[in-house]
């Protein structure tokens, strides 16, 4: 089978907080791109916006960690996997504000996707950057998916084991950044709003 490659791809989610699966998604952005640039989807309060087809998505308790605390996430776990730095940008990346999309990832960068049966808005999110201009190419589809950020943060607020489901760097953050904290506590209190640093 041959693998697609171009010079420049582009990844991007919300990664709230990045776990296996999303550096699964990420490492195969290497296979099909000479250079791979990671977009953070609702990188701020500010650029985060209401989702048709996920209401939750832009809630505050979905949104517990800033774009620093995940561009730390996601570039330690890339060198833990022996990913050099060379290789790859993490860049904010406003999904809801089209207008914004090319000033952060090149126009001619072709987007990798994953799709799930069991989450919609990645069929939404598809069509919504094929429909201002952007290429984009389907990594894989599957029913659903093995892991999502909220199986990770219902499992922080359980304290039920949710270590495992991610990187060790991201682990180490999560700790040494009281995070887990802030993740139970918008989940008690959802109408304190976003966090505020």
């Amino acid at each position: 089978m041959t693998i697609s490659r171009w010079p420049l791809v582009a990844v991007c989610g919300k990664f709230q907080p990045f776990h296996n699966d999303h550096l699964k998604y990420v490492l195969a952005g290497f296979d099909h791109g000479d250079h791979v640039i990671v977009g953070v989807t609702n990188p701020d309060p500010w650029y985060t916006r209401p989702e048709d087809a996920d209401q939750t998505r832009g809630q505050p308790a979905s949104n517990p960690l800033t774009y620093y605390e995940r561009y730390l996430m996601i570039r330690d776990s890339l060198r833990e996997s022996q990913v050099g730095d060379d290789r790859y940008d993490i860049v904010p990346f406003p999904i809801n504000v089209p207008a914004s999309w090319f000033y952060y990832i090149p126009r001619q960068a072709t987007f990798l996707l994953t799709l799930y049966d069991d989450d919609r808005w990645l069929e939404v999110r598809k069509q919504k950057l094929e429909d201002h201009g952007a290429t984009t190419h389907v990594l894989w589809s599957s029913h659903e998916k093995a892991i999502s950020g909220v199986d990770v943060r219902s499992r922080i607020v359980s304290g039920d084991g949710w270590e495992q489901l991610v990187p060790h760097a991201v682990a180490r953050i999560i700790n040494e950044r009281r995070i887990a904290e802030r993740i139970r506590q918008l989940k008690a209190n959802p109408e304190a709003g976003f966090y505020q640093p």
